[in-house]
């Protein structure tokens, strides 16, 4: 069988085109972070996105991209008021 082509495709659309929907639906409910990573391979989105559909992991606010908690990719950024920093003139960090 042919590969579909997958762009322009939601998750679920890609997943029912290649008959994974049920088994990816099964693995989601059971909570196997590995059979979803495998599973989203297969229809060319990234595996990380499965910790995010288990909730143990973190979105990238940026790229939407999930993130592992092991990742080394993963920054904080953090925001405060400028006029709070004990400093005598405001900074700003990065």
């Amino acid at each position: 069988m042919e590969k579909p082509e997958y762009r322009g495709m939601t998750l679920n659309e890609r997943l029912f085109a290649a008959d994974l929907l049920s088994d990816f639906d099964a693995a989601l409910v059971g909570g196997d972070a590995e059979k979803l990573k495998h599973l989203l391979v297969q229809v060319d989105a990234d595996p990380s996105l499965a910790n995010a559909l288990l909730n143990e992991g973190y979105d990238c606010w940026f790229c939407g991209k999930g993130l592992d908690r092991e990742s080394n990719d993963a920054l904080r950024i953090v925001i405060g008021n400028l006029w709070e920093i004990d400093t005598d003139s405001p900074a700003q960090e990065i």
